[in-house]
């Protein structure tokens, strides 16, 4: 299904805009994830999170993929913006839980990690 890759998508519909994902298995720690979105929010960069839902809420009847926007870093904390129905469009979530929650997600095909997105 290469014809479905964002990037390809993008082309195809002429959005000029780039994805590149840096899969969870490049950071060891939540530090280094940390310190990755607070260059990222300096630079005004555009990233989401890609990773297990249910991990995240501590349900694990929802063991599925979910994506969300980093905003910034507020009090140690990331603050996400969430598309979800079910939960507040803004919220601080722990960077421990998230790194696990992105852990768990795993990688092929389910693209966990972070998500940059940026005008080309």
């Amino acid at each position: 299904m290469d014809e479905f890759k964002p990037n390809k998508a993008f082309k195809k519909l002429n959005i000029p805009l780039s994805l590149e994902i840096i899969p969870i298995s490049s950071f060891d720690t939540k530090e280094q994830v940390f310190d990755f979105l607070s260059k990222a929010e300096s630079k005004n960069e555009d990233i989401l999170f890609c990773f297990n839902h249910g991990a995240l809420i501590d349900d694990p009847s929802r063991d599925w993929g979910h994506l969300v926007l980093f905003d910034r870093i507020i009090d140690n904390q990331f603050r996400i913006i969430d598309p979800s129905p079910s939960n507040p469009k803004w919220r601080l979530v722990n960077p421990e839980k998230m790194f696990l929650a992105m852990k768990k997600h795993g990688e092929k095909p389910t693209a966990a990690g972070l998500w940059k997105i940026k005008k080309i």
